[in-house]
């Protein structure tokens, strides 16, 4: 066993070493020290009535620690063990680009070949997209779940693979070009799930258990695409962070590729084994999993084939994270020492991203370097010494302000000034000025500047502790023109229509099976939606000015065209 301790916790350690050699030393116990010092990671997991995780470590091709903490189902006090299944959501997409690789070594495929090829129904863009694209991000295609949101999806709506075919035969075009960005896109890895069958002629279910899953004797894993199978030994999804409360999220997600594995942690040391073993790919088959991808421009990303790439603390590794419903996964190996670790849990507060660097830490002994030294900026001091303001110096602040993702806007109500971002609830504000106030509950620190016709038209925020530093916004204009949008706007490429009207002097938007959501004007082209797949919204308009159409982008989609009907 590898391990590592802070300094203090290291010297005490040799310390207790040094008396336990004279006074006749067992290695048992300094094993058992060392798996307390990881349970004490997981404290808050092991509490009564408490959803929780499961933790592996392998070291050396060994299983060296595999345990559970807190409950599998709270409903009946269930406890995790090792056995316990969970979704790992995307740590899934290491296991569709290895079956890439392994139909590639058996010459059925090419990870440069042309998608069309084995999908003839994703549209001809005018670029190719190779099966590599897909991989590492960069084809350019929209994001399944938003596209399926804005046509109308609702949570608890079962998203399948096929409703992902269905959708991106209607795209006309695409996010970026081809190859020139890394942008994290779920429909490449469900194409590549639909490109496994078509070559094989066997469903992927079946293909990666017999390929993949069985050889490696990873007897409990298996892909799920009905959420209403009965599936034993599962994990039941929790939302709420740590102490509750919880709830139970709807289960959507029954399509493949891009997630949906559930297995155990003691399955997936066994995938982690194979990175050293090499039992089913071989060394070649690790190393082009791993190879990180190249942009058009000539750039190296951190991204390989369905797992990333890095460093930590000297060592390389590679790492996926997963998030669905509840659920949480991390998955971080370091090839050099041939270890890695495994945490996967059942709650969406879990943290598993951070209790895995702890564990790491705790585990790996004298090999790991020290940790990185935090630069810290001079930052000026900020009074939070809360002082009282006129109600007149208040109303200069009311309005909203274009803050980049979203609109806050800015109110009083008895005496106390709230920021409110669409979705979520009023914040107090204590100022701290006649023209700054704190925001207690964000951490930021809030100037209103360039006062003119009685109203501040500017704001500065800052926060000491994040490393965005000043952002500078501006308020939105009342610009008198909320008449020109109303209309119906349909999307050739969702088959869907939305409609925006005004109501009570606010511009909302309609649709069959979203609730309504407002609109807020930022310019002459551009508006804030209310909602996250309805986010920032080009204005597009013809020759004589008339509002014709919209590009809605929400992150993982970008410029989807909206053309105003009667235009």
């Amino acid at each position: 066993m590898k391990h590592y301790l802070p300094l203090f916790q290291l010297t005490m350690c040799r310390i207790v070493i040094f008396i336990l050699i004279i006074t006749g030393w067992d290695p048992v116990l300094y094993s058992q020290s060392i798996n307390s010092m990881i349970d004490s990671v997981f404290l808050e997991w092991g509490e009564q009535d408490h959803p929780g995780g499961a933790l592996a470590i392998v070291d050396d091709g060994q299983v060296v620690m595999s345990r559970g903490y807190g409950c599998a189902s709270l409903e009946y006090g269930v406890p995790i063990t090792e056995n316990t299944l969970f979704n790992i959501a995307s740590v899934s997409k290491q296991v569709t680009a290895f079956s890439m690789i392994l139909l590639e070594q058996k010459g059925l495929l090419s990870l440069d070949d042309n998608v069309q090829k084995y999908i003839p129904e994703l549209p001809d863009f005018g670029e190719v997209i190779t099966i590599r694209h897909l991989a590492n991000h960069t084809s350019g295609l929209r994001n399944f779940q938003n596209l399926l949101t804005m046509a109308g999806w609702r949570e608890g709506d079962a998203m399948r693979n096929e409703d992902l075919l269905k959708y991106i035969k209607w795209q006309n075009e695409l996010n970026f070009p081809v190859g020139s960005e890394y942008l994290y896109c779920n429909t490449g890895y469900n194409l590549m799930a639909t490109i496994v069958e078509r070559v094989t002629g066997n469903s992927f279910i079946e293909w990666t258990k017999e390929n993949i899953f069985m050889p490696l004797g990873m007897e409990n894993t298996r892909y799920r695409n009905d959420m209403t199978e009965v599936v034993k030994n599962t994990a039941t999804s929790y939302d709420g962070n740590t102490g509750g409360p919880f709830t139970v999220p709807r289960p959507f997600w029954d399509y493949m590729g891009n997630g949906n594995i559930y297995t155990t942690v003691g399955d997936m040391a066994k995938w982690m084994i194979n990175f050293s073993t090499h039992q089913i790919g071989g060394g070649e088959g690790f190393e082009k999993l791993t190879q990180r991808g190249v942009l058009t421009n000539g750039d190296t990303i951190r991204y390989a084939l369905g797992i990333g790439v890095g460093n930590y603390r000297g060592h390389d590794i590679v790492q996926h994270g997963g998030s669905i419903g509840g659920y949480r996964s991390q998955l971080v190996y370091f090839p050099g020492l041939q270890t890695g670790f495994v945490i996967l849990a059942n709650y969406s507060g879990a943290g598993p991203g951070r209790k895995i660097w702890e564990v790491a830490d705790v585990f790996l002994s004298e090999v790991l370097g020290p940790q990185p030294i935090e630069e810290k900026s001079n930052t000026p001091g900020f009074p939070i010494e809360a002082t009282e303001l006129e109600s007149d110096q208040l109303e200069k602040c009311v309005g909203k302000f274009d803050m980049d993702d979203f609109v806050v806007d800015f109110n009083v109500d008895n005496g106390i000034l709230y920021a409110t971002v669409s979705g979520s609830p009023p914040l107090p504000m204590r100022p701290t000025s006649d023209s700054s106030f704190h925001l207690p509950a964000t951490g930021y620190h809030i100037f209103f500047e360039k006062e003119d016709d009685g109203l501040y038209h500017q704001i500065t925020a800052f926060a000491p502790d994040r490393v965005a530093g000043f952002r500078i916004f501006e308020r939105y204009s009342d610009l008198g023109f909320l008449a020109e949008f109303i209309g119906d706007y349909y999307s050739p490429e969702l088959k869907t229509t939305y409609s925006i009207r005004i109501d009570d002097g606010q511009l909302v938007m309609e649709h069959p099976r979203h609730e309504t959501f407002e609109l807020t004007p930022v310019s002459e082209t551009r508006l804030k939606g209310g909602v996250w797949f309805f986010n920032d919204i080009e204005v597009e308009r013809n020759g004589v000015g008339q509002v014709s159409g919209l590009r809605v982008s929400n992150g993982r989609v970008r410029n989807l065209l909206l053309i105003k009907n009667g235009l």
